[in-house]
């Protein structure tokens, strides 16, 4: 297989529409010698409409064409440029032109018609036109990616400070209870300071009546002795 690195080639085609449905038409073109397009640009014209766009790997079809043109990119290895028409309309009928442009070599094939200054100024409008488009479409793709991003990041942050308002509220309830905790602890040690403080007052006065008691039998002992 012969690469392409800025070598001469010519285009061949068309070659009809053997076999093919009326809905779908292939417009076939490759490479003579048979080099591999896979490097190069390949621009396919509807008289100046520019309905599709190879450059830099990326196909990019042509306003009003979204959705029915392809190339045959597994064949382009092969010089392979055709491409083709799917759900064939009748503003699909008029001549097309395939431009392949490899370095500072451009070539191109189309039936038999000339094309005036004035038509190739308006193709190179309409590459320009897809081109732009694709970016813009790639730019709104990207912007659609970032908004989801920030709808996410919009949704996780929420979720923090509800997460955060939960733990401030379960830290405050903690707090609380540590609190009445240490009010019982509190009053559970005044308890005990009182129920020891009567022990003792207890203890006293029953040490008191002892002696008392004692101090009475003595006194009606001596009595009984007088």
């Amino acid at each position: 297989m012969a690469t392409a690195s800025n070598k001469r080639f010519t285009l061949t085609g068309p070659r009809g529409r053997d076999g093919q449905p009326p809905s779908a038409v292939t417009v076939s073109c490759h490479l003579s010698p048979e080099l591999s397009a896979v490097t190069m640009e390949i621009r396919w014209f509807k008289e100046t409409d520019c309905v599709c766009l190879y450059k830099n790997r990326q196909v990019t079809e042509g306003r009003g064409y979204e959705g029915r043109v392809s190339l045959f990119t597994q064949e382009l290895q092969r010089g392979n440029v055709s491409f083709k028409i799917r759900d064939r309309r009748r503003s699909d009928t008029g001549y097309y032109l395939c431009q392949v442009t490899n370095g500072d070599t451009t070539e191109e094939c189309t039936t038999d018609r000339d094309w005036t200054e004035e038509e190739r100024m308006k193709m190179e409008e309409s590459v320009l036109l897809t081109e732009l488009s694709e970016e813009a479409k790639r730019y709104k793709d990207k912007e659609s990616i970032l908004l989801e991003r920030n709808t996410l990041l919009m949704e996780k942050d929420k979720l923090i400070q509800e997460k955060e308002k939960l733990l401030i509220k379960n830290t405050e309830t903690l707090q609380m209870k540590e609190k009445m905790l240490k009010e019982q602890e509190k009053l559970l040690q005044e308890m005990k300071n009182r129920l020891e403080q009567m022990m003792k007052d207890s203890q006293i006065k029953k040490t008191e009546t002892e002696t008392l008691k004692s101090i009475i039998s003595s006194q009606l002992t001596g009595e009984f002795q007088v």
